[in-house]
């Protein structure tokens, strides 16, 4: 079983079109199909389902995609981790997190991070919140940085400063020259959210959020990543309601403001695997629950 295969299936997984992954990976679709079937070959279970009109996984496809991606991952940080070593690096972690910790934690946590742990090295993915909890679980992963009302019992847990939920909204817009936005004043706007695909759990939030302020968001459409998200909202397609981290991502032509009712956003915490709970990584907690939320101005 080749890595190129794996790399192939993951982007066939991904993108659920041959078309898609092929473009995506700069090759013709016949030998992309070809390496996928050889793959399948290998492992003796039909892993994609062809129809005419789009592909979806079987359940060994299913169970087969998150591995692929560990395998994927620990094979290109292997330069990075011999690297390391030679510079006379004394301890790694591999961290996961999800794209709005990405935006709004993981770079401050870092910058801090290097200040207090010079000799340790941290690699970051960006992975959504089944993906860690299972790479955590498999030794995929030493930390992870994800969403979660009910951490996983069997995984050492942190909470993090909590943030609140506020509305990113087009530099044109209204709501725009309001310093803070009423939950209400959303109603009769159109919604761009987050993939739940990638997010199930801040997009159900959101949604439920929206219902207990008496209506249900018009969604026009999903974004894959916080960068899609916030560009969306810029081009004045609709708003997005992000939790205050959300907002360290300034993109010209969007603009964050509060919203009222103050309402938590789900709980972000750091989560890592009991045996890797060293002095350094003590000390990337103590770091991480000084991290300030960003300024919605």
């Amino acid at each position: 079983m080749s890595l190129t295969r794996l790399s192939y299936f993951v982007a066939v997984a991904e993108e659920l079109s041959f078309t898609k992954a092929s473009a995506r990976l700069h090759v013709s679709q016949p030998p992309l199909t070809q390496q996928i079937q050889r793959l399948e070959d290998e492992l003796g279970e039909k892993l994609v389902i062809r129809s005419t009109r789009r592909i979806s996984l079987t359940p060994a496809g299913e169970a087969l995609l998150p591995e692929a991606r560990r395998i994927l991952q620990q094979y290109r940080g292997l330069p990075a981790l011999v690297h390391e070593a030679a510079r006379g690096r004394v301890d790694a972690f591999s961290m996961g997190c999800v794209p709005s910790a990405i935006i709004g934690f993981a770079p401050k946590l870092l910058e801090a991070y290097r200040e207090v742990e010079p000799a340790v090295s941290i690699r970051i993915h960006e992975l959504n919140v089944e993906e860690q909890v299972h790479m955590l679980r498999t030794s995929g992963l030493d930390i992870g940085v994800f969403r979660s009302h009910a951490p996983p019992e069997d995984l050492m847990t942190f909470g993090l400063a909590a943030d609140d939920y506020c509305v990113a909204v087009s530099a044109k817009h209204p709501l725009a020259d309001q310093r803070t936005v009423k939950w209400s004043e959303l109603a009769a706007e159109r919604f761009v959210m987050a993939d739940r695909a990638k997010a199930s759990l801040e997009f159900d939030s959101v949604v439920a959020n929206c219902l207990a302020n008496g209506f249900s968001p018009d969604l026009v459409a999903e974004a894959v990543t916080g960068y899609n998200l916030v560009a969306l909202v810029a081009s004045g397609l609709g708003v997005a309601v992000v939790p205050g981290r959300a907002a360290a991502l300034k993109y010209d032509g969007a603009v964050y403001r509060p919203l009222t009712p103050r309402t938590p956003a789900v709980p972000l915490r750091m989560v890592i695997r009991r045996e890797r709970l060293n002095d350094s990584a003590r000390h990337l907690v103590d770091v991480g629950q000084t991290v300030s939320i960003p300024s919605l101005t």
